[in-house]
C-alpha cells in the first residue's frame, strides 16, 4: 500500500532528514519575506534574466513565486521517490538532494533580492 511504501521511504534517514530540512528552508524563506515585506520598495528586480529594463521589475508577492515553485518541487520530488525508491534508492536519494538545493538556492536568491533593495 501507499502507506508502507511512504513508510519506507521515510525509514530512510537520508530522505527523511533532505526533505525536513527542504521545507525548514523554504519556511525560513517565507520568514523572511513576511520580516521585510512591508520595508520593501512596491517593485523589485526579480526576473534578472530579461533584458534590462522595467521588464525585470516585479511587485513583493512575486517574491512568493520562487517559493512556491520550489515547494511544488519538494513535492513532485517526494512523488517520485515514493514511486522509485524499491528498485533505485540511489535515485531516490538524489532527488532529496536535488529538493535540498533548490530549496537552499531559492533562500538565497530571496535573500540576495532582500538584500539588493535595502
Amino acid at each position: 500500500s501507499m502507506k508502507e511504501l511512504t513508510d519506507k521511504l521515510f525509514a530512510d534517514k537520508t530522505i527523511l532528514w533532505g526533505t525536513v530540512l527542504s521545507l525548514i528552508i523554504l519556511f525560513f524563506s517565507l520568514v523572511l519575506i513576511a520580516l521585510f515585506y512591508r520595508v520593501l520598495p512596491p517593485v523589485l528586480p526579480a526576473f534578472n534574466q530579461l533584458p534590462w529594463g522595467t521588464d525585470r521589475l516585479a511587485g513583493r508577492l512575486a517574491l512568493l513565486i520562487p517559493v512556491g515553485i520550489a515547494f511544488s518541487i519538494v513535492v513532485g520530488n517526494s512523488i517520485v521517490s515514493n514511486m522509485v525508491y524499491e528498485k533505485m534508492q540511489v535515485a531516490a536519494r538524489m532527488l532529496t538532494f536535488t529538493t535540498l538545493l533548490v530549496s537552499t538556492l531559492t533562500l538565497i536568491f530571496i535573500f540576495r533580492i532582500i538584500q539588493l533593495v535595502l
